[in-house]
């Protein structure tokens, strides 16, 4: 029964794109495209095991580049490891929140339904987004390895939640700015330019002024 609704719910998610896309509702089609692509990538790791194995690998490249630093940790189970500071040894976990999957799955959601790239540029961009993704996660989880060790257990909120978080944050939103949002104003820019031309043109042919309107910036010229 489980099996045949995740069916029913992804038929029905692909035929509600299709559609969209037909009518040419592009600011609809982008953001249910999107949202829908990233709970898909979710759900689908979380079901498949697969976030378990992301998990892993955040786990001991964070083991890794710590001893490489010099700071002994020591992996203890799947998503567990230790850290030592100057009292002894502190239990971190790596879950969900701190192995970019839901950072990387929004990415791939916003750049796989964005119209105006074409196919190769959305791999190229997909591909150097999830890099830069993954890095920034490595630094953040040893910023917050290193904020341990050297401060001791009652450094733990402050290292995760405030400085690991901003950290990390700043880096997706100059990364989102680069990808997404510098295009998108080119794009917006360069049809009012256009539109422009034309109407500059048009009255000078005419001797009358013309005004045009624009179609959605994310729309395919």
């Amino acid at each position: 029964m489980k099996t045949i609704l995740i069916i029913l719910i992804i038929t029905s998610y692909i035929a509600i794109i299709v559609f969209l896309r037909k009518q040419k509702a592009w600011l609809t089609y982008y953001l249910f495209g999107a949202l829908g692509l990233t709970l898909v990538l979710v759900f689908g790791m979380r079901l498949s095991g697969l976030e378990l194995y992301w998990e892993k690998i955040h786990l001991y490249q964070a083991v890794l580049f710590s001893n490489f630093l010099g700071i002994k940790a020591r992996t203890l189970g799947i998503s567990t490891f230790l850290v030592p500071d100057k009292t002894g040894w502190i239990l971190l976990q790596i879950g969900i929140e701190c192995s970019a999957i839901l950072e990387s799955s929004v990415l791939i959601g916003l750049i796989s339904f964005y119209p105006s790239f074409e196919t190769e540029k959305k791999i190229k961009l997909i591909l150097t987004g999830l890099i830069i993704t993954v890095l920034a996660n490595i630094i953040r989880i040893q910023i917050i390895i290193n904020i341990v060790h050297y401060f001791g257990r009652d450094a733990i909120f402050t290292a995760h939640a405030i400085i690991g978080r901003l950290f990390f944050f700043m880096c997706i939103a100059i990364l989102y700015w680069y990808i997404l949002t510098q295009p998108t104003l080119n794009k917006i820019h360069k049809t009012i330019n256009e539109a422009g031309k034309q109407k500059k043109c048009h009255t000078r042919e005419s001797g009358y002024p013309v005004f045009y309107l624009s179609g959605f910036p994310f729309a395919r010229e």
